[in-house]
């Protein structure tokens, strides 16, 4: 399977977003490695529990973002973060407890959600401010 590419149209503007992306499609380049190289030890297990902390790492600078730009579906995006992280953390505990996943199947559920997400959500809150200009931030 080829490596996920990086395209110019994943780019939200905003810098440090952008490079967290970045990093994400290494992540899930990684698993696509790790499953062909099929060396003893060599599982995917390590990769999941890596994306899964950056993962919710990532989504909580975005949500800080979005609640700084004081961003109108702040608990949608929210609630869509946290159906992935879910999705992940059940697909570590079918590894944990020994069921047998189909790699190609994770890939492809991984760069689908991502680049959807992207380009249908995180682009969106790319744009608010400019969109919003008087959107308030919440008081502090």
């Amino acid at each position: 399977m080829a490596q996920f590419q990086w395209q110019d149209s994943f780019n939200t503007g905003i810098a440090t977003v952008d490079a967290q992306h970045r990093k994400l499609v290494e992540m899930i380049n990684q698993l696509d490695r790790r499953n062909l190289s099929r060396a003893p030890g060599n599982t995917i297990k390590d990769v999941l529990v890596a994306l899964v902390a950056y993962t919710q790492e990532h989504f909580a600078d975005e949500e800080r973002h979005m609640e700084e730009i004081g961003y109108a579906n702040l608990g949608q995006h929210k609630a869509l973060h946290k159906s992935f992280t879910s999705k992940i953390i059940a697909v570590l505990l079918d590894l944990k407890d020994d069921k047998t996943i189909d790699p190609r199947e994770l890939r492809t559920f991984l760069t689908t959600w991502f680049i959807s997400h992207i380009l249908n959500e995180d682009k969106k809150m790319a744009v608010f401010p400019t969109e919003h200009p008087t959107a308030n931030a919440p008081a502090r």
